[in-house]
């Protein structure tokens, strides 16, 4: 059986901009970019959620947005730490 991989990225829900993950040593190592193409993508939306709730969120609303099947996903505030829920889009 073969693992399946979705690619998964985060995008400002404000701005519609994404993330790209860069080295600065700052609390918030992000810079926002214009398309998924120059964003940081990540391959499990477990890894993604961990990214979202303890390094991202904190600055602005975020979501996450599964590349492969365009769900979307959110912070689960009534699950808590690092748990995120579905939502239409």
């Amino acid at each position: 059986m073969t693992d399946i991989h979705y690619r998964f990225v985060i995008q400002d829900v404000a701005t519609d901009k994404y993330l790209l993950h860069v080295d600065s040593g700052t609390d918030h190592p992000y810079e926002d970019v214009e398309t998924t193409n120059k964003a940081t993508i990540w391959s499990s939306l477990e890894h993604v959620s961990y990214v979202l709730w303890w390094y991202v969120d904190m600055y602005r609303d975020y979501q996450i947005v599964n590349l492969d099947t365009n769900e979307v996903f959110i912070k689960d505030k009534q699950r808590g730490i690092p748990h995120v829920m579905s939502v239409s889009k």
